[in-house]
């Protein structure tokens, strides 16, 4: 209550000090009547009465300070002052906030983003007390679980109150041709719909509430295929179906199946990730009743609730003893020994380990130097007006005011210009996020919408963290902006300061060695980020135009399904393709585990370069693809030497292979590859585990190189006939004669006479396109970066030299009366200017050069860093931008009429 009183009493300051001069007046006439009453005259009672009194206006502020919170009412006091001063300065304090803004806006922005996608909980019950789950083998990491497996954790466990398992798919919608218009429910296929196969408990244990109906029942999930029901999400409701208030009971058809509607999930619920799927099926209604046996596949993913009270310890410990008991019971080689776990229903997590960090940190540099071309060009700014208030601040500092009295003044008023560049900063960002968001999605294929649609979700909103960032970088720049300059003009000598003589600190103004390091730090940072701007514009360029080997315009993948059911899945498969080998407008069609450019995780094979096939003998990873009959022909590669697979060997399993011309050339330098032998693991042709086993393979031709993927890309590839028993689990890629829409349109006509039904994905080009989208983005940011970097410190450049100039006029008045041309004077002040760029230019060449290397954490594809055409470029840039920054000024130097400038000095 005591501080409250003092607080109040800062709002009531006039009328205390008011009660308190008419209380003081009323002493000073008592005494003064006293004196009358001991016979003084009117004058000499007055003058004893003050005399006997004291100094009142001392005793009015060592009143004010018994009112407690005298610190407050002196910041107030400073703040107030600091207003004023700035208004005054309407042109200074315009370029300082914007400055400010600029240097601290795309910080927040970065930060608003990571707090949204790293530090902002799902809208789900009690988001920290849920648990993802995630399996560990021997050490490597699988995110899945088989339903068996699922059922073992979920009756086993005694650290949970509730399991639940999902399964990410999607699903065609039948009479509904609309949803390939709606980017919010488009998947990969552009006919697809994104859907989740869950457990009967997902939505109690996530606390998902119905608008309409009710979720699963548990003897919905009890036998495969047994409850064809559906849970629809809000967003899906409204949007595709009007929301329909007589939806329960409906029937909908995914993917050829009926499902009834029955409920409707409220508006806030959208699961366990932002983007709500557009419905919900039950698990049972996945897969096969096998997917649900002891060897069931590894698909679903694990969401736990705790109990309360239960620490992460005490999860891990039970869920490893589980783990352990399964691994033993069930007969399945991806049983799990050990799990991870991940507190916490966020938008992505982000491990904070040494590798995020070493991975992020070129990212956080590059807006970080962004602030500091910001805070020094404040500084700067700063040390321009010192000049201009050192006869204020010496006279100050004669009346008494101490030098901490003095900065404290001059860093309150860098406060106030930071506190509202900061404000102008965020509101600048948030709107450039909310604009950006949708122009960035709109531009991107539709085919990622089921990567992408997730980001639609995302509200550009701040909240506590962004206030508490914002406010750490705004501290951050009064210090690094105001400190230095209120140190050096508290420091130096009265006389300097009263006698106002143009001088800076007590020395000219061209010999300012902090202006001097300033103005080389500016440009040093500047080209620090203008070099990795013009690298990684380079590199993209480079990546656009080239020659990955083959054209992947022309290379589409699809899917062509015949129109029966078939008893063989493997053999339909094969048959497809050469059913499509067989129809008009098709170049080739072929199948395969994976390819060029398709951007997969990469597959090895183990190799044995000497041929042999016994034990003991050294192997080597090589990238390897497994490819059918015709898949040479299907991407336009015509073969160096020898021939492709044929369908005889993809049957057969015959032991051949086909390495690229660069192997080839390592192999065996001048001879003849085709009809050598190499030694090849046996797992590769049977597709189980490696045992060991090596078989000798024949090489039967060699493949022109082609790029296999951006990031690490290897030229070394060794092709493998693709398994037949896999067939149906392979890539299917078609060659069209043309691409046109017409030709396209024949071919699917064909196929369908031919009892096939064939649905066209997308292109090889596309998923070229998805690898380079890193570093487009980082080409991009950096580009922005380097953008703003360099306009602020031109702008800097710019007001230093034309401050030099506005402090140097009748020196350069002297130097024209004496005979100086205007040549002469422009050639001064820009030997000056540039001598310092000159400087920073040096310095920031070489913090690129590191720069660029820690680039490379991030994208593993990125060439030397040291390329003198990007760093030459953009050194050519910024050398006739700072150039234009120096002439401009000089430019009116040399306009300077000597006897107007003596008569004024």
């Amino acid at each position: 209550m005591k501080f409250f009183r003092k607080i109040r009493t800062l709002f009531r300051r006039r009328k205390l000090d008011s009660e308190m001069a008419e209380e003081l007046r009323a002493h000073l006439e008592q005494q003064t009547e006293h004196n009358l009453a001991a016979g003084m005259s009117p004058e000499e009672a007055r003058a004893a009465a003050q005399r006997q009194f004291g100094g009142v206006e001392q005793i009015k502020e060592r009143a004010r300070d018994q009112r407690g919170l005298v610190w407050l009412e002196h910041a107030l006091r400073d703040v107030r002052y600091a207003f004023r001063s700035l208004v005054k300065s309407p042109s200074f304090a315009v370029t300082a906030v914007l400055t400010l803004a600029l240097g601290i806006g795309v910080n927040a922005a970065l930060f608003t983003v990571y707090n949204i996608v790293a530090l902002r909980s799902l809208p789900v019950r009690d988001p920290d007390a849920l648990v993802k789950i995630a399996g560990q083998r021997k050490g490597a990491f699988y995110p899945g679980f088989s339903y068996a497996e699922y059922l073992g954790y979920r009756d086993g466990n005694h650290v949970l109150s509730g399991l639940v398992a999902v399964n990410e798919a999607q699903a065609r919608l039948s009479g509904s041709e609309s949803l390939v218009r709606d980017p919010l429910f488009q998947g990969r296929d552009r006919d697809s719909l994104p859907v989740q196969f869950v457990s009967d408990n997902y939505f109690s244990v996530l606390g998902g509430e119905m608008a309409l109906g009710r979720g699963f029942l548990p003897e919905e999930n009890r036998s495969p295929g047994a409850a064809p029901v559906v849970v629809l999400s809000h967003l899906f409701w409204t949007r595709q179906l009007n929301g329909d208030p007589n939806v329960i009971g409906r029937t909908l058809t995914f993917s050829g199946r009926t499902f009834t509607v029955i409920g409707v999930t409220s508006p806030e619920f959208v699961g366990q990730q932002p983007a709500p799927p557009a419905a919900w099926l039950p698990l049972m209604m996945w897969g096969r009743p096998a997917d649900y046996g002891p060897k069931g596949m590894p698909t679903f993913r694990l969401i736990g609730r705790l109990l309360p009270g239960v620490t992460m310890g005490q999860v891990k410990a039970d869920f490893d003893l589980i783990a352990t008991r399964l691994e033993t019971e069930l007969p399945n080689p991806e049983a799990k020994d050990s799990v991870r776990l991940e507190r916490g229903m966020r938008f992505v997590d982000i491990p904070l380990d040494a590798k995020t960090l070493a991975a992020t940190t070129p990212l956080l540099l590059g807006f970080a130097l962004v602030l500091v071309i910001a805070c020094t060009n404040v500084a700067n700014l700063l040390l321009a007006r010192g000049v201009t208030r050192q006869h204020e601040i010496g006279v100050r500092l004669t009346l008494g005011a101490g030098r901490g009295r003095v900065i404290r003044q001059l860093l309150t008023e860098n406060l106030l210009l930071c506190a509202v560049g900061a404000v102008v900063g965020l509101a600048l960002a948030l709107w450039t996020l909310q604009i950006l968001q949708p122009i960035i999605l709109g531009r991107l294929p539709a085919e990622w919408g089921m990567e992408v649609r997730r980001w639609y979700f995302l509200k550009m909103t701040p909240d506590w963290h962004v206030a508490a960032f914002t406010g750490f970088l705004t501290v951050v720049a009064v210090l690094a902006a105001g400190l230095l300059p209120a140190l050096h003009a508290s420091g130096t000598s009265l006389v300097s300061h009263l006698k106002n003589e143009g001088t800076l600190f007590g020395r000219r103004l061209r010999q300012s060695r902090l202006r001097s390091l300033l103005v080389v730090a500016q440009v040093a940072v500047c080209l620090m980020l203008l070099s990795c701007a013009g690298l990684l514009a380079r590199n993209l360029f480079a990546l656009r135009h080239a020659d990955v080997g083959f054209d992947p315009g022309a290379v589409f993948l699809v899917n062509a399904a015949p129109k029966a059911v078939p008893a063989d899945r493997q053999a339909a498969a094969l048959a497809a393709v050469a059913t499509l080998n067989g129809l008009p407008g098709v170049a080739a069609a072929s199948l395969g585990s994976d390819a060029p450019l398709l951007g997969r995780s990469a597959t090895t094979v183990l190799v044995r370069t000497d041929g042999g096939t016994g034990p003991g003998g050294a192997m080597e990873k090589m990238k390897s693809f497994a490819v059918g009959a015709n898949f040479f022909p299907a991407f336009g590669l015509k073969l160096r030497r020898g021939r492709g697979f044929e369908e005889a060997d993809v049957r057969s399993g015959a032991r051949i292979v086909v390495v690229s011309e660069s192997l080839a050339k390592r192999l065996w330098p001048g001879q003849e590859a085709v009809g050598r032998t190499i030694g090849v693991s046996e797992a590769a042709f049977s597709g189980g585990p490696w045992t060991g086993a090596v078989s000798a393979c024949e090489v039967i031709g060699v493949a022109p190189d082609v790029t296999s993927q951006v990031y690490r890309d290897t030229p070394e590839i060794v092709y493998l006939p693709l398994l037949s028993t896999v067939a149906s689990s392979g890539v299917m890629f078609l060659r069209p004669r043309s691409p046109s829409a017409a030709a396209w349109a024949e071919i699917v006509q064909a196929a369908d006479a031919a009892g096939l039904t064939l649905r066209v994905d997308r292109r090889l080009a596309d998923y070229y396109e998805e690898q380079v989208l890193p570093f487009f983005g980082a080409a991009v940011l950096s580009g922005a970066l380097g953008g703003l970097a360099l306009l602020m410190a031109s702008v800097g450049l710019y007001g230093v030299m034309a401050f030099g100039v506005n402090q140097r006029v009748r020196e350069i008045g002297i130097r024209v009366a004496l005979g100086a041309t205007a040549k002469k004077v422009i050639g001064l002040f820009l030997r000056q200017g540039m001598g310092l760029v000159a400087v920073g230019i040096a310095l920031g060449l070489g913090g690129g050069a590191l720069f660029a290397l820690m680039l490379r954490k991030i994208l593993p594809g990125l060439p030397e860093p040291f390329d003198p055409l990007a760093f030459g470029g953009v050194t050519l840039v910024f050398t006739l931008v700072a150039l234009l920054a120096c002439w401009l000024p000089a430019r009116r130097a040399a306009k300077v009429d000597p006897m107007v400038a003596l008569r004024a000095e």
